[in-house]
């Protein structure tokens, strides 16, 4: 039971991470979409409002069986949408530098959490105690640089 779930929900996260790729590639590759996304930033906000709309309906419907699976379906579409803006204003090279350091900690993870037997439920208040820290270190870096807190949070 517990390992038929756990392949349903990575089969869906993943579909929606290589949708996003796939989008994120189109954006920064075609230059006429790549100019045509940073060049409206109204249409960035419209695309984020739109994710956030989307995101609430999924959260809101989440036990209605067909229809989670569409507004799941939905709020991909507007969030590698929105990804696609945002990575269309770095470098291709950076990009994929990050996408294959994100592929190597999912993948070493998931490995991870399923050859042990270690529990991580009772860690929920420190991990989301860590993980408000790394949220307000990112927000203050970005009002006051400070290179020794960059690598602090690049840890």
């Amino acid at each position: 039971m517990k390992s038929k779930f756990l392949r349903k929900v990575y089969g869906i996260v993943a579909v929606q991470l290589c949708f996003v790729t796939i989008v994120s590639t189109i954006m920064i590759s075609i230059e006429p979409v790549k100019m045509f996304f940073q060049n409206h930033p109204g249409f960035f906000m419209l695309l984020f409002l739109a994710t956030m709309v989307s995101l609430l309906a999924v959260y809101i419907n989440r036990l209605e069986y067909p229809l989670n699976f569409a507004l799941l379906a939905l709020f991909t579409f507007f969030e590698s949408l929105t990804m696609g803006t945002i990575v269309s204003f770095f470098d291709k090279i950076l990009v994929l530098q990050a996408l294959l350091l994100t592929a190597v900690i999912v993948v070493s993870l998931t490995i991870y959490t399923f050859q042990t037997k270690h529990d991580f439920s009772p860690m929920g208040a420190s991990l989301y105690i860590l993980l408000f820290v790394l949220v307000a270190g990112g927000f203050i870096q970005i009002f006051i640089r400070n290179p020794f807190m960059e690598l602090c949070l690049a840890f």
